[in-house]
């Protein structure tokens, strides 16, 4: 029933209850009218909202039940940024590499032992624009450089086989590293989430159970606390989340203030703020990635990069 909400609220927020309304629900509910307005002042809503549990009892469970709905939520967005990131590195590099053969196209020709022989030949037979006779080579001469082009050959393969493994002992070290900071984001993100929305909760019991603190203002007042699960979070990302909630709290702000009369007329019908507050935002980071790209994470210029490039 909605009316009981409404008697709740009356109670909570210290105002007076209408005794009219609260009589015909005695009346429908064959209850004494004075005995439900003495169970609404003594009224305790953890009574509802954890029937079974106590507040810090409830708090470890909601925790732990927040924690498993997090999850399905930062797994797929640290993978794919991560996804993102990667492929634009990785498309970067490529285009360098491809760009550095472009330019050692010209010397893609292959010289033989007989090349080399041939061009020390013609060397020795020119000499003053005279064509000296060109004596016949003893077919031994090959075979020193031979031997030297095998050996040389020889260790570059051994050479090749052991940057090849230290390569893949690389790429092994920061595939596990990455992989581990992914499931260690993902992991502590959820936790944050998951003990932010039950420190909300705890918060709301206490200030519900304090003797004497009624109305609104001491309720969100306590809420403010639920805002240190933000220390589970890493510095960077602070920052990120002081950015989302900045709109979101403009626009509660401005919403309390229409609705208790305390802003001017124009400002009255003016609806969607966080959208208007979202475009500023967008478009100082438009700003930021077209004057001053340093100011902004590397990951998250390779992605708007990506995207926008």
């Amino acid at each position: 029933d909605p009316r009981v909400r409404g008697f709740i609220k009356h109670t909570h927020f210290g105002l007076p209850l209408e005794l009219d309304h609260l009589k015909s629900f005695s009346r429908e509910r064959k209850i004494d009218p004075e005995v439900a307005r003495q169970n609404l002042l003594n009224f305790n809503i953890c009574t509802v909202l954890h029937p079974h549990e106590t507040c810090v009892q409830h708090f470890f469970t909601f925790a732990w039940a927040g924690f498993k709905r997090a999850l399905p939520l930062y797994a797929p967005l640290h993978i794919v940024t991560t996804l993102v990131v990667l492929l634009a590195k990785l498309t970067s590099k490529v285009k360098e590499s491809v760009k550095r053969a472009g330019s050692f196209s010209n010397l893609s020709r292959s010289f033989s032992i007989d090349d080399f022989i041939e061009a020390t030949d013609a060397q020795q037979q020119t000499h003053d624009g005279a064509h000296a006779p060109v004596p016949a080579q003893p077919p031994a001469r090959k075979e020193p450089l031979q031997a030297a082009l095998d050996k040389a050959q020889a260790f570059a393969a051994r050479m090749l086989k052991v940057l090849t493994k230290r390569r893949i002992l690389r790429v092994t070290s920061f595939t596990l590293a990455l992989v581990r900071r992914v499931i260690f984001n993902i992991v502590r993100s959820s936790v944050f989430l998951g003990v932010y929305c039950s420190a909300a909760w705890l918060a709301a019991c206490f200030a519900h159970n304090m003797s004497g603190v009624k109305g609104p203002f001491w309720v969100r007042l306590h809420l403010m606390f639920s805002g240190l699960a933000c220390l589970l979070e890493a510095k960077s990302r602070r920052i990120e989340l002081a950015m989302y909630c900045i709109p979101q709290a403009l626009n509660s702000a401005v919403n309390e203030a229409i609705k208790y009369n305390k802003l001017p007329r124009w400002l009255v019908n003016l609806r969607h703020l966080d959208v208007l507050f979202f475009c500023l935002a967008s478009a100082v980071t438009v700003f930021c990635y077209k004057n001053d790209p340093k100011s902004i994470r590397p990951s998250f210029y390779f992605l708007m990069k990506w995207l926008w490039a």
